[in-house]
């Protein structure tokens, strides 16, 4: 097997996981913290009443955090193909 920057097997592995997947898990969980925030903004609350789970309790929370994963889910899976169609990932 061919050497890659110099290296090859577990070393490389290693690098690998330090170099792509922890600072992939670290800027997911900083913009899961950053997205957050936003949703219990009352601006946005009152923009978006149908999925505002600050003011709301119960069932009615409930259905509103379920529509709002669902559309936060829809509106990442976009931007995934958005970017996959323009070769950016």
């Amino acid at each position: 097997m061919e050497k890659y920057l110099g290296l090859r097997g577990e070393t490389l592995g290693l690098v690998r996981i330090l170099l792509v997947v922890f600072p992939s898990f670290f800027l997911f969980g900083y913009n899961q913290s950053a997205i957050g925030g936003t949703l219990s903004f009352t601006s946005f609350t009152k923009r978006f009443p149908r999925i505002d789970t600050t003011n709301t309790e119960g069932a009615l929370q409930a259905e509103n955090a379920r529509i709002q994963g669902k559309h936060l889910n829809t509106c990442a899976s976009l931007l995934s193909m958005v970017n996959n169609q323009k070769g950016l990932s």
